[in-house]
């Protein structure tokens, strides 16, 4: 699998698992603002940390 495609489907099942957690919906997310002054990492910050962190990304995969 390409790194690239990876990184970037993970970055969408981590903000899905972000707003799940926190009960919002995706769709009600400003990307600039968040929501009740809460926001996701953007992608760079998630490549670097949670994109490094093998556990996460296999629970993010494996979870639908």
């Amino acid at each position: 699998m390409d790194y690239t495609f990876l990184l970037l489907k993970t970055y969408e099942l981590y903000k899905e698992d972000w707003c799940q957690e926190r009960g919002y919906n995706l769709k009600d997310i400003n990307d600039e603002f968040g929501i009740n002054g809460e926001i996701f990492v953007c992608l760079n910050e998630f490549e670097e940390c949670e994109f490094q962190d093998k556990k996460y990304i296999n629970y993010l995969l494996n979870k639908k």
